[in-house]
């Protein structure tokens, strides 16, 4: 796991969250790829940190409780302890926390799960289908050209993107052993895919290596150009 990371979560944003991703952004697009409707959550991990704060207070009060326990409850209540002041209370304070902490240290036990800070919800009526969104979504798919797939969803319409991206989810949870879901009819953009997929490739003729044709500039090769 890792610290200052970001995570999603799906179904309540006190659930359980799945990650890392290196932006917010990043677990966005990854938690709209498995959920397209509804509330999903986003977070930041950050290790748990113990308190090791007033451990003398702590201390000193299961000190009293053992002095009313037998046997030594036969020699006097605890009330008969001699007052200690709260600068000396302060000083038990630091020195048991640093020796805790040194403790820790030593034995690498600090603790390694993360706590789930700076929580966000974000509602689908807010948050417009980005590339990123319908592109990660049609890579769960037989589609594994991210590069052609960004180029080609970049000219679609926000309509054709979510029509684009609830074929995905139906698909993607229809084949997770759910036959009751509802298929949806592959979009006819989305079906014209493949055949923009095959049109885009070329050799190019100075390199002879096989290349991608971008929809928006022609054909061109990044190497040789």
């Amino acid at each position: 796991m890792s610290e200052g990371q970001f995570w999603y979560c799906t179904e309540s944003g006190e659930g359980s969250f799945t990650g890392p991703f290196d932006t917010r952004e990043d677990a966005l697009a990854e938690a709209r790829s498995m959920k397209a409707d509804g509330s999903v959550w986003t977070a930041v991990g950050i290790y748990y940190k113990p308190d090791l704060g007033q451990l003398g207070e702590d201390v000193l009060e299961t000190l009293y409780e053992r002095a009313n326990d037998p046997p030594f409850s036969e020699d006097g209540p605890w009330s008969e302890w001699p007052e200690i002041v709260p600068a000396e209370t302060k000083r038990l304070d630091s020195m048991l926390a640093e020796t805790v902490k040194q403790w820790l240290d030593e034995t690498c036990n600090w603790p390694n799960w993360l706590v789930m800070k700076e929580v966000e919800e974000h509602q689908q009526k807010d948050e417009p289908l980005t590339i990123r969104n319908v592109v990660t979504a049609l890579l769960l798919t037989e589609y594994d050209d991210h590069e052609a797939l960004e180029q080609i969803v970049a000219l679609w319409t926000p309509e054709q993107r979510r029509e684009a991206f609830l074929w995905v989810m139906t698909e993607h949870v229809h084949a997770s052993d759910n036959d009751d879901v509802e298929r949806l009819p592959k979009p006819t953009h989305v079906q014209a895919i493949d055949r923009a997929a095959l049109a885009a490739m070329y050799t190019c003729e100075k390199c002879g290596q096989l290349k991608h044709r971008s929809g928006l500039q022609g054909y061109r090769c990044n190497t040789c150009d």
